[in-house]
Order: C-alpha cells, then structure tokens, then sequence
C-alpha cells in the first residue's frame, strides 16, 4: 500500500494500475513516480515497512515495483498524471469527510 496524499480530494488510498501508474481510489485521479525503464527496478515485497522521510536523499535508477500487502510512507512529491474530473473529487473529498468523523 502506498502512503501519500492525494492532490486533489486527500485520500491516502491508491492502488496500482497495470501500466504502472496509481490511480487514487476515491477520486481516481491517476500520478506516477518518475523512473527510467531502461534501468534496474527496485522492488518492495508484501509485509515490508519503508519509509522515506522529507529529509532523505535517495536515488532510484529504474521502476519502482510495490507489491500489495507491502506498508509505503513517502513523504515526498508525485507528479499528477491524469486530473480526475471536478465531480468524483467532491464525491471523494466528502466520503473522506465522513470517515474522519
């Protein structure tokens, strides 16, 4: 499971799609994390805890492969692919209103 924000309505839940990407699982706006194919891929397996930090300086050359059950914190950037419509962010951003309360 990744564990970052959404842009656009603030979920914290994202499940991965087959051509890489992450689709937010509210709103559906979809992000990648940049990364060069060509090179080798870091893969993070179910049960794992990582964490990267906003102080921490890591270089990945290649794709980043998580797996599901794995526990992903990164408290860094993604950079938005496809911006979900205006209507499925309200929906989500007040789906997540209820859950908090």
């Amino acid at each position: 499971m990744l564990h970052t924000q959404c842009s656009q309505c603030g979920a914290s839940a994202f499940a991965r799609r087959s051509d890489g990407f992450i689709i937010c699982t509210y709103c559906f706006s979809v992000y990648k994390l940049a990364s060069d194919p060509n090179e080798s891929t870091l893969i993070i397996k179910k049960g794992a805890n990582v964490l990267i930090g906003k102080t921490a300086s890591v270089t990945v050359h290649g794709g980043i492969q998580i797996e599901a059950g794995a526990n992903v914190s990164i408290d860094g950037k993604l950079e938005i692919v496809e911006r979900a419509e205006p209507e499925a962010v309200a929906i989500a951003k007040a789906k997540l209103e209820k859950q908090e309360k």
